[in-house]
């Protein structure tokens, strides 16, 4: 019999010294509520606080999703009850998130409601058992009734983007948003997600968007050196959101918002394909949903420290709980900093982070929260290594840097953040949140240009470059999602709608020096650009795009659903601009048996264009076109999840030169005139599988195959964007040794060969295999220590490539790193 004893009786806390617990809620109001600038009257001890909860009827539960044995021991902690039942009968089961205001009874059925489980009374508390062997002498079946909860409590936090996978130790998840908003499992989603959860990104030591999607299947990261990374699937780029709401200026491209560091996240959601309904204007590779961690009912504390290769050093801090007694105001704070030089010389990263939130509930059906996300980065970089002109190797090694000593690139951004979560009548739920983005860019570097003399080494020139930017956006979303009844069948509902306005300014300056000889470059030696040559902000632009959507799930039959919906959209840019654009969305799943589903779906996304026609209007804006079919399997109740798809994405309306038109700046084309007649297809397939493959055996698997060509035009039937890989596998695996405190596990990451070619240069990296290990130690229940090794066999290979002078990245070399981690 497995017991679970939380007590509570006056006499027994009063007699003893503050314990752990106490100590910990104290530390954890003053993080907050010191970060936050709030002041509040704080408690002095946890024991106050449990025997106040213990008292109420209802009680703030947040138990995210994970086994079944888990949910009871968190409900039980939180509730402050005794309750006892026989390990056999919750092992095989896992439970769906919880997040509101409830009793425990209605607590523990919520968890229960998808098994054969009853909880009945005792005298000490409250036990488990089956519903054929329940216990009828206990309470009469009119006591049952009365004890049994009415499921019609909706949950206000569980609108949540996807289920929270903090805490659960699982590499999958059981509810995701990101396709259409309507809450559901991954097998009930006609497309393909991928979704990177907190113990997968603790235990591989995941820092950054670069890190996370380096290891999801079906993505690929295109490093631009200074430049920031580029996010591609199924051959084309990707939107970001944060917690479902769009991120207009993405994340690390071209001088903008940074990658965010991963100690403020939950987890990612990666969709793959066309997601237009929910963003509107963009390209046709998916959408990266970052869904930030919000504050916990009971007091928590993480504390971690690392040290690896290239004096890597990190820190971080994350403290959660309740701020009053009575669990009603809820707050967390997070605080990483992380230091580190490189494998390239003259090369470093200095970053810090802070993220605080706070949440409330104003009532029994309305929860309202704020936060605050302040990132810093600064380091050194260049545009990689340089190759000849005909894209031959010139004999530099992973340590040459071609840039300046001096250089600093800096970015800061803030990101603020409002939402309401309302409980309506009949199970409906209303959510309304705000975004407002700042980022601050402050550069000075240097790059080389122009084309070398292999026999000499002259010929070039490095450019020295001071630029400032910044970008500052505001996006609103806001829906409504429930139930409808109609035809005798329960379907399912969601409206709403969002905007964004994003402004970018800039003002910089630049001045080449020539280099004598590239093979003596030396970065010590680049003169440097003084601040005051500065231009006065000569580039300002403005992006505005607002839409509606709707998407409902009708339930055809038992075994066949109907996801339908739409978007339509406005956009003005410049001269870019639309008017009541419609992507539509459909998928149809059908439920071969309890654990497999197959499907099709179709979605699209379009993308404005400023190029005009011979009669001096816009070309119709590019449409990525998404056509989907697969299978999906829910496996052990969901903790193990499986999907297989065939895709087929085009992408049409490209423009294309008009050469039937002359180049004249008096024409109505301004210059060059185009044609929206290019078409590029991308087809593929995508397999995964994620979860828990036995109770001790986490791993995340994927393979991706990708086929890109130009279906149109002069280049009709070449690869399209080679310098992505058509193939690519990813691992990452770990396993508990039973009766052991050791975890070992591994990750692998292999991609088939990319390169460049034109009339002037060929530029090839053959397929890269990667090996990491992985192994942890538990040093007691709190805490562990963890080490790491990636590219176990020292791979030397680009991670990208683009031209002779630009973006032709080494990927780094062996490194290890330690990790200390203690939880409270």
């Amino acid at each position: 019999m497995q017991m679970f004893l939380i007590c509570n009786q006056k006499d027994s806390e009063m007699s003893q010294p503050p314990s752990n617990k106490n100590r910990l809620n104290q530390l954890i109001r003053a993080a907050v509520l010191g970060s936050s600038a709030f002041s509040l009257v704080i408690m002095p001890t946890q024991a106050i606080i449990a025997e106040t909860l213990a008292e109420q009827q209802v009680i703030v539960f947040d138990v995210p999703a994970g086994s079944l044995t888990q949910s009871l021991n968190q409900i039980a902690l939180i509730a402050g009850v005794n309750l006892s039942w026989s390990p056999d009968l919750t092992r095989a089961h896992s439970a769906a998130a919880i997040s509101g205001r409830y009793t425990v009874e209605e607590a523990l059925e919520l968890v229960l409601r998808e098994t054969d489980l009853l909880v009945q009374t005792t005298g000490s508390g409250y036990t488990l058992v089956t519903r054929s062997n329940a216990v009828q002498d206990v309470a009469t079946p009119a006591e049952q009734t009365e004890q049994s909860l009415s499921l019609g409590r909706m949950e206000v936090s569980s609108m949540g983007l996807g289920a929270m996978t903090e805490g659960t130790g699982s590499y999958t998840t059981g509810r995701v948003n990101s396709s259409t908003r309507l809450g559901l499992s991954l097998r009930e989603t006609p497309q393909t997600i991928t979704v990177i959860t907190s113990q997968q990104i603790k235990d591989f030591g995941y820092d950054t968007m670069d890190d996370v999607l380096k290891a999801t299947s079906g993505t690929y990261v295109y490093n631009r050196g200074a430049n920031g990374g580029a996010y591609f699937s199924r051959g084309f780029a990707m939107q970001s959101q944060y917690d479902g709401i769009a991120n207009p200026w993405g994340i690390s491209e071209q001088n903008r918002n940074p990658s965010p560091d991963s100690a403020i996240l939950d987890h990612v959601e990666v969709v793959q394909g066309a997601s237009g309904l929910l963003t509107g204007a963009g390209d046709p590779g998916g959408t990266v949903n970052m869904v930030r961690k919000m504050p916990t009912s009971t007091p928590q504390a993480a504390f971690e420290v690392s040290l690896g290769s290239w004096n890597y050093r990190r820190a971080m801090a994350d403290v959660s709980g309740p701020l009053i007694e009575s669990g009603r105001i809820r707050g967390r704070a997070v605080a990483a900093v992380q230091r580190e030089k490189s494998f390239v010389d003259h090369e470093f990263s200095n970053r810090r982070v802070f993220y605080g939130v706070l949440e409330t509930d104003l009532t029994d059906t309305t929860l309202v929260s704020a936060n605050v996300q302040i990132q810093h980065n600064r380091y050194n970089d260049d545009f990689g290594v340089q190759l000849g002109p005909s894209g031959e190797d010139l004999g530099f090694g992973r340590s040459s840097f071609f840039g300046a000593d001096w250089g600093r690139l800096e970015k800061e951004n803030r990101l603020y953040t409002v939402r309401l979560d309302q409980q309506l009548p009949h199970d409906w739920q209303l959510r309304a949140a705000f975004n407002r983005s700042e980022t601050d860019v402050n550069n000075k570097m240097a790059f080389p240009m122009g084309s070398v003399d292999v026999d000499t080494g002259s010929g070039m020139t490095i450019r020295r470059n001071r630029l400032q930017r910044e970008f500052f956006s505001n996006a609103f979303d806001v829906y409504a999602s429930g139930p409808l009844m109609l035809l005798g069948r329960e379907h399912e509902l969601v409206l709403g709608g969002n905007s964004a306005i994003q402004t970018d300014r800039s003002r910089n300056n630049f001045s080449n020096v020539p280099i004598d000889n590239l093979y003596q470059f030396d970065p010590r030696a680049v003169p440097y650009l003084d601040d005051d040559t500065l231009t006065e902000w000569p580039s300002f632009s403005r992006t505005r795009q607002r839409g509606v959507y709707s998407a409902a799930r009708i339930n055809i039959a038992d075994p066949l659903k109907l996801i339908v919906g739409g978007r339509l959209s406005w956009f003005e840019s410049g001269t870019a601009r639309e008017n009541r654009v419609w992507s539509p969305y459909a998928g149809l799943i059908y439920d071969l048996n309890d654990w497999a589903s197959a499907y099709a779906s179709y979605s699209d996304i379009f993308n404005p264009q400023s190029n005009k026609n011979a009669s001096g209007n816009n070309l119709d804006p590019v449409v990525g076109k998404n056509y989907e079919v697969g299978l999906k399997g829910e496996f052990f109740e969901g903790r193990l999840n499986t999907g297989l798809a065939l895709f087929r994405l085009e992408q049409t309306n490209l423009a294309r030169l008009d050469e039937s038109v002359p180049f004249d700046q008096n024409n109505a084309c301004e210059g060059w005139c185009y044609t929206a007649s290019d078409k590029v297809l991308s087809r593929g397939v995508d397999f995964s599988v994620a979860g828990a493959v036995t109770e001790d055996w986490q791993m995340m698997a994927g393979y991706s195959y990708v086929h890109s060509k130009y279906a149109s035009g002069d280049q009709s039937g070449d690869a399209y964007n080679t310098y992505m890989p058509q193939h690519i596998f990813r691992m990452s695996t770990i396993y508990q040794i039973p009766a052991s405190q050791w975890s070992v596990g591994g990750d692998v990451q292999y991609h088939s060969r990319i390169y460049q070619k034109t009339d002037a240069y060929h530029i090839r990296q053959g397929g890269v295999g990667l090996v990491g290990l992985l192994a942890k130690y538990q040093l007691t229940e709190q805490s562990e220590i963890k080490l790491s090794v990636q590219n176990l066999f020292d791979r030397k290979y680009f991670e990208s490539i683009s031209s002779p002078n630009y973006f032709n990245s080494y990927g780094a070399p062996r490194s290890a790193y330690i990790t200390y981690q203690l939880n409270i």
